[in-house]
């Protein structure tokens, strides 16, 4: 939303009517200020609290069952895909899809 301010509602629309939009670049300045100053607001308030104030559990700290579990959910995916996929090619999903898909 920032860029689509900044460069094609204030750089190019503006320039080019510049004349007959005057009135609205000071509204869209502020605008684009407020923006500017929520995310800031976010960004910290993000930071305070979910890094600054974080606290680890053993969970958190326990990282080769965190890699072993992440193993788990990629090859239960990987066979929920594969099985979706071949279900596809059986109800008519073209053929070189379904193998592109399988492929991964």
């Amino acid at each position: 939303m920032v860029d689509i301010l900044k460069v094609e509602v204030l750089g190019e629309q503006l320039s080019r009517k510049s004349e007959s939009l005057a009135g609205l670049r000071p509204s869209l300045e502020r605008i684009l200020a407020d923006i500017h100053e929520r995310l800031t607001f976010r960004a910290r308030t993000y930071i305070r609290d979910e890094i600054a104030n974080y606290i680890p559990i053993n969970e958190d700290l326990n990282y080769p069952a965190k890699l072993e579990h992440s193993a788990d959910v990629v090859s239960e995916t990987a066979a929920w895909l594969t099985y979706f996929w071949r279900r596809a090619k059986v109800y008519g999903v073209e053929d070189d899809i379904a193998e592109e898909r399988l492929g991964f």
